[in-house]
């Protein structure tokens, strides 16, 4: 499952609207377009993103960030992974 690594990198984009092809460059190709969209679906699922609708001649999907108590769960995981690769040991 990717969610989690989707979820932190748009956590950190300074984007507010994400597409997957930016992702899959944003993850450095660690997961293909399809995961990518499956795991941004499933955050719009649980209401922490949602896909804008396509208009005019604009066919790629987009995603915007919307506030959702999930984003201070990844915040909190990724704050502790950051403290775990600091500490000498």
């Amino acid at each position: 499952m990717y969610v989690l690594p989707v979820a932190v990198w748009v956590l950190r984009s300074t984007a507010d609207v994400v597409s997957p092809s930016e992702a899959m460059v944003g993850l450095a190709g660690r997961a293909d377009r399809p995961r990518i969209i499956e795991a941004l679906v499933r955050l719009e699922e649980i209401g922490a993103v949602k896909e804008l609708p396509r208009t005019g001649q604009r066919t790629r999907r987009v995603f915007e960030r919307v506030e959702n108590p999930y984003w201070s769960l990844v915040a909190t995981h990724v704050a502790g992974l950051e403290t775990a690769s600091s500490s000498p040991g």
